[in-house]
């Protein structure tokens, strides 16, 4: 466990709300689409999230590729 601020949080899930209104736990490695043209990464592709981060400005970062990028750069859907 990591501590920003007094919060502990786990550096290998993130916690989503899925359509049912249900809070679920989702681990690492997950896959989501990137939304927006990044440097490596063009519109529409899949790619892991292979951890995940958190910061002051950006909020939720995602590790893909040996780098962070700001969560709001993708989406993802989970079938429960």
């Amino acid at each position: 466990m990591n501590s920003i601020e007094g919060a502990d949080y786990d550096p290998r899930c993130i916690l989503v709300v899925n359509d049912k209104g249900q809070l679920r736990q989702l681990f690492v490695v997950f896959c989501v689409r990137c939304q927006t043209a990044l440097e490596n990464i063009p519109v529409g592709s899949l790619v892991y999230v292979e951890g995940v981060h958190f910061h002051r400005k950006y909020i939720l970062l995602y590790w893909i590729n040996q780098r962070l990028y700001p969560y709001y750069h993708f989406s993802f859907h989970i079938v429960w």
